[in-house]
């Protein structure tokens, strides 16, 4: 019985297909931990990214707030506006809240009487009806201020 005899070539051929196996298994896992490292890096770096953001844009709708607060306290201060809305004739009141809401960037102005109807405003199809955000005006009722998103007739 003969032994197989191992060629110089054959030998060097499985030390090469050994070597090309090993480069590749190491490059996919060099692959593979690049990408997750990265994916992890990106997700940590958006996230961080996203709260500042959030906080930028709660900061900024704060001032907003504040601003237009303060605006309409400079409205509801106004002694001519005070009358006008006291009165029985309110028909200029759309009109002044529209020219006052320019004036302090707002685009929605409405007044709402103690009956929580909406007397007078930016949006004509509104009028008479109820405010719909009770919450809201009893938030302001006993803060004497509130700010809200709200979505009116639709």
């Amino acid at each position: 019985m003969r032994l197989p005899s191992l060629s110089l070539h054959h030998l060097q051929t499985r030390i090469l297909a050994a070597f090309v196996m090993v480069m590749f298994v190491v490059g996919v896992t060099s692959l593979l931990l690049v990408h997750v490292n990265g994916s992890i890096a990106v997700r940590k770096s958006v996230t961080a990214e996203v709260i500042a953001g959030s906080r930028a844009f709660e900061r900024l709708i704060e001032l907003d707030s504040l601003r237009l607060i303060e605006g309409t306290r400079q409205l509801a201060a106004d002694p001519a506006f005070r009358e006008t809305a006291s009165g029985a004739d309110r028909g200029t009141l759309s009109p002044s809240l529209s020219k006052h809401g320019r004036r302090i960037g707002s685009s929605v102005m409405l007044l709402i009487d103690g009956d929580r109807r909406i007397v007078a405003g930016t949006l004509a199809p509104e009028i008479g009806k109820r405010f719909p955000h009770t919450k809201l005006l009893d938030r302001a009722t006993a803060a004497q201020q509130s700010s809200a998103f709200v979505a009116i007739g639709g």
